[in-house]
């Protein structure tokens, strides 16, 4: 009976070797991020630079990015400015290759507001390819004087 057992144990094994690889028929694609770095800080009407390099299996098309407002830090409320800075969600267009690097001045159309409510905020980055494959939310926070 065991003798019967050994060559159906060998074959359920090697399926499921098999079945459980690594290539996964859509990647997603990815980023990583040199600037800015996590809890780094920026001045009121600054810029925002950007310097990352986005890659994919097959074709890279944009990445979205998104920032949105955290905390307050206590000492913007003496200066009476309470408005979070919110800009326009920014899509950066892509190369359609496999590897993009993005050297970028601004992130956003512009520098960072003057007048906006220093914080902490966090910048999301969504990165799509031609295949309509998305990356998971990569969180950046970062801080604004």
């Amino acid at each position: 009976m065991i003798k019967q057992l050994k060559p159906f144990a060998l074959a359920l094994i090697l399926f499921s070797a098999i079945s459980c690889g690594s290539d996964d028929p859509n990647p997603i694609p990815g980023v990583d991020i040199k600037t800015p770095q996590d809890n780094q800080e920026f001045k009121r009407g600054g810029d925002l630079p950007l310097d990352a390099i986005f890659t994919d299996d097959k074709a890279l098309k944009s990445c979205t990015v998104t920032l949105s407002f955290k905390s307050p830090k206590s000492a913007s409320a003496l200066k009476g400015i309470s408005d979070p800075w919110q800009p326009e969600p920014a899509i950066i267009k892509l190369n359609g290759t496999t590897r993009d690097e993005k050297k970028l001045e601004n992130i956003f159309t512009t520098g960072i507001e003057a007048a906006c409510e220093s914080g902490n905020y966090a910048l999301t980055f969504i990165v799509e390819d031609h295949d309509g494959n998305k990356s998971e939310p990569k969180i950046v926070n970062i801080v604004i004087n």
